[in-house]
């Protein structure tokens, strides 16, 4: 589940790492429990993302490249779908 950050906070439990309004939370590939997430909910710093924000990959990226949920960059629209479909099971 994804989350937008409304008030910038450093994060003590992931190496300080500091989010800014507007940011996603959390960063890709961190695992954050749900007793955590409740946290920083309950405290005004992240709000669950609707729908409509969550972002869509692949992303194309110009140059017949795409973007991966994972960061990776793919050439070709058939091969990120590919890809991507494997990525979201």
């Amino acid at each position: 589940m994804l989350y937008r950050v409304l008030k910038p906070f450093k994060d003590m439990k992931d190496e300080e790492r500091e989010y800014q309004f507007n940011d996603w939370y959390p960063r890709f590939n961190l695992k954050v429990e749900q007793k955590r997430l409740d946290e920083l909910v309950k405290s005004g710093f992240i709000q669950e993302a609707s729908t409509e924000e969550k972002e869509i990959f692949p992303k194309h990226t110009g140059g017949g490249w795409y973007e991966l949920s994972n960061g990776e960059r793919v050439q070709g629209k058939g091969e990120a779908q590919k890809k991507q479909k494997s990525l979201d099971k």
